[in-house]
């Protein structure tokens, strides 16, 4: 699988700056993505950020509040039902 990871993300035509995932269920948090990491080059285990908790500090280290909905404590007006 690694073998086959390795030969199949360089290829992507895909940039990825940084992956943010904020309160993943349990079972993607702690089981999915420490296998995905496993099958990640360094570089892009480096730009998966996985935030955890009801503490919205380190949300906020990521991101800029006036970017985040007000859900998570920020200023950006989003209606689901306008979308």
């Amino acid at each position: 699988a690694k073998l086959m990871f390795g030969q199949v993300f360089p290829r992507l035509p895909v940039r990825l700056g940084k992956l943010c995932v904020y309160n993943p269920p349990w079972f993607v948090g702690r089981i999915l993505l420490p296998i995905v990491r496993m099958l990640l080059s360094a570089k892009l285990r480096a730009r998966l950020v996985v935030l955890n908790g009801a503490d919205r500090e380190p949300l906020y280290r990521q991101f800029e509040p006036a970017s985040l909905t007000e859900e998570l404590g920020g200023s950006y007006p989003f209606d689901l039902a306008c979308s």
